[in-house]
């Protein structure tokens, strides 16, 4: 297994954008974004089609990748909160919402736990909607309202804090109002710590690296 990093956040927070940096410092970067092809989908069947596109491109990335260190822009318990809230909005009964969300969990509970989780916090809803807007995508109208962002974040959170130890080794917060290079300055040291302790397990035999 690659050494890896993932980052969640709210649509906004710029998971892809501090992403990217990361490719200068010897990462693989793979997406698992999907809203350009769920574009006209009802949000209910646009949500089923994002976890399974995400799980896929999770788990592709890892059995496929020969690279030591990965990191993705995203990750698959990021649709957990945006299908919730569309579920609620369609009028879906709790049971039936806590149904799928449960069969949603148990799904990534399942997966590899990425060595380092980087959790985006939406603390400035006004800078992200800012940022929403500045989006030439056929969501903006939906995606900008400031009460969607902070459900989204605000669950998020909760998700992380119940089953975020089971989803990776390492969690870190970082305000994502922060400007680019100050949040990957920060993220950078965490993956230089987390990756310096991976490597002693993998010299160790604890973790094998497939290629």
């Amino acid at each position: 297994m690659p050494f890896t990093v993932s980052f969640v956040g709210v649509h906004g927070s710029g998971k892809t954008t501090t992403a990217k940096r990361a490719v200068k410092d010897g990462f693989r970067m793979q997406s698992v974004e999907a809203i350009d092809i769920a574009f006209g989908l009802p949000p209910v069947e646009r949500q089923t089609l994002f976890f399974t596109t995400y799980v896929n491109s999770f788990l592709a990335a890892l059995n496929t990748s020969d690279d030591v260190k990965l990191v993705f822009d995203s990750h698959p318990l990021v649709v957990l909160p945006y299908t919730e809230y569309w579920l609620r909005k369609g009028g879906f009964t709790p049971a039936k919402i806590e149904q799928v969300l449960d069969a949603f969990v148990k799904i990534i509970e399942l997966l590899p736990p990425v060595d380092l989780m980087v959790y985006l916090e939406a603390d400035d809803l006004d800078i992200i909607v800012e940022r929403v807007k500045r989006r030439a995508r056929f969501s903006v109208s939906e995606e900008a309202r400031a009460d969607y962002i902070e459900f989204v974040d605000q669950r998020l959170g909760e998700y992380l804090r119940s089953i975020g130890a089971r989803l990776a080794r390492s969690i870190i917060r970082i305000r994502a109002s922060e400007e680019v290079d100050k949040r990957y300055s920060r993220v950078r040291e965490s993956m230089a710590s987390v990756y310096s302790r991976w490597e002693e397990e993998r010299i160790s035999g604890k973790i094998q690296i497939h290629r």
